[in-house]
């Protein structure tokens, strides 16, 4: 079985964030996001990095062959919030 993206603390809704800043491959992240039935599809249109991953929208999700619309928008959820976490990492902190 693949590992699997570690879990960020709960929130609200007591549900944990994957951080997904911690996967180490595409395969990875869509196991994580349970998604892992469109890895042919990701690898085929030439996603084989999560840099990739950072820089798709909506259409090229579509381009993909995902057609259901819930699926196409976990996936997209996804990306954001692996953006959000890259960002995050990449800026200093600031103290006041």
């Amino acid at each position: 079985m693949d590992t699997l993206c570690r879990l960020s603390s709960p929130t609200l809704m007591d549900r944990a964030i994957p951080d997904f800043s911690s996967c180490n491959s595409v395969d990875e992240w869509l196991d994580t996001i349970k998604m892992s039935r469109y890895k042919d599809h990701f690898a085929a249109g030439g996603y084989h990095t999560l840099g990739h991953i950072l820089s798709m929208n909506q259409g090229d999700i579509q381009r993909l062959g995902v057609t259901l619309m819930g699926h196409q928008k976990k996936i997209m959820t996804s990306v954001q919030v692996m953006r959000v976490q890259v960002l995050n990492r990449s800026v200093p902190s600031v103290h006041v």
